[in-house]
């Protein structure tokens, strides 16, 4: 989903979640959608920061 909508994943877990018993499915390689988004034409703006004196 992160891929489709462009939007950063952040999993977050706790120790109530390492401790849960349970099954997960892991799908196969072949059931997994693969989303292809365009490419960025133009070069990324990398910002930068000014130094700050005494560092």
């Amino acid at each position: 989903m992160a891929e489709k909508y462009r939007v950063v994943a952040i999993v977050l877990s706790d120790q109530l979640v390492g401790h849960m018993y349970g099954k997960v499915r892991v799908p196969e390689f072949d059931e997994i959608e693969i989303v292809e988004r365009p490419k960025p034409t133009v070069p990324p703006q990398i910002s930068t920061y000014p130094m700050i004196a005494g560092t």
